[in-house]
């Protein structure tokens, strides 16, 4: 099972959120994903999706919901990210949600092979 540990040596963005946090996302991803997937990478679906989770929490905790990308202090200047509409749900609106979603793929086929076929 992943720890919060893990998650912040693979994602050092996230070394500043709190262990309680990032249990929270891990939890969630867990249920979400289930005991469906029969891919050995479950624990990295896990991780990508609570970094999903992670990326939109922190990305709504800044600037109104907006992620800050640049700033600038003489003449006051800030640039936002697009981050208009981004939602838990929204998985493609993150880097880690696309990860997931192709994760998913390999992980959570729609067909199962029932062999041997050939015989």
């Amino acid at each position: 099972m992943t720890t919060a540990a893990d998650m912040k040596t693979k994602f050092l963005e996230f070394v500043s959120f709190s262990d309680a946090t990032i249990e929270d996302a891990l939890s969630d991803a867990e249920l979400l994903i289930g005991e469906n997937w029969t891919w050995r990478g479950r624990e990295l679906g896990v991780m990508y999706l609570a970094a999903h989770f992670l990326a939109i929490t922190k990305a709504s905790a800044t600037a109104a919901g907006r992620e800050v990308v640049s700033e600038t202090i003489g003449r006051l200047s800030r640039t936002f990210a697009r981050t208009t509409g981004a939602s838990i749900g929204e998985l493609q609106t993150t880097a880690y949600g696309s990860r997931y979603l192709s994760l998913k793929h390999i992980g959570s086929p729609h067909f199962r092979v029932i062999g041997p076929w050939w015989r």
